[in-house]
């Protein structure tokens, strides 16, 4: 399956941690690189015909009934729905680029100094086979970013992050990623 090759393909961790190796980064000096490596950017849950099934009669039952009560605006919000579960669904996780460095984290080239990140938790639960990394930014529009971290060791990242962003040992997973568990989204 295609799932399980972007797995093993994001499993491939921990390369270059002296910055022997090539870590798609060349625009870094090789002594700031402390950790790379590839990552899904969101869990994947496979669908199979019966989720899109009930998906849709369910979406299209609500329409119905929002119909029928003459709230068309609330039966177009569903048809919305409707459309972006089809389109999401069936997009796959794209594997992404991590890049801890010694001034800030870099996902798929994009720079975030740990000055903006206010702080950081893991998630870890192995009834939901969940293991992540989660920051919270300064940023209004974009709160809360999250790194799949697979077979990585927590306390190795802690100790990478550790002077740099404060850890809250009280947050807990993000809601909008409970959901889209529950939902299998």
């Amino acid at each position: 399956m295609e799932d399980t090759h972007k797995l093993k393909e994001a499993q491939n961790l921990e390369q270059g941690i002296d910055g022997s190796q090539d870590n798609g980064f060349k625009h870094l000096p090789k002594d700031t690189n402390i950790l790379s490596f590839k990552s899904l950017e969101r869990e994947y849950h496979y669908k199979d015909s019966s989720w899109y099934f009930l998906a849709t009669i369910f979406i299209l039952g609500s329409v119905a009934y929002f119909i029928y009560d003459g709230s068309f605006s609330s039966a177009i919000l569903f048809m919305f729905i409707l459309s972006f579960l089809y389109i999401y669904g069936n997009h796959p996780p794209r594997v992404v680029e991590i890049h801890f460095s010694e001034q800030g984290l870099y996902i798929n080239k994009i720079y975030y100094p740990y000055t903006e990140l206010n702080c950081f938790w893991i998630v870890t639960s192995g009834e939901d086979n969940v293991h992540s990394l989660n920051f919270e930014l300064g940023n209004k529009i974009k709160r809360i970013i999250t790194i799949q971290l697979h077979d990585i060791n927590d306390n190795f990242i802690r100790s990478i992050l550790k002077d740099k962003v404060e850890e809250d040992y009280e947050k807990e997973e993000p809601g909008h990623t409970k959901l889209s568990r529950f939902f299998r989204l």
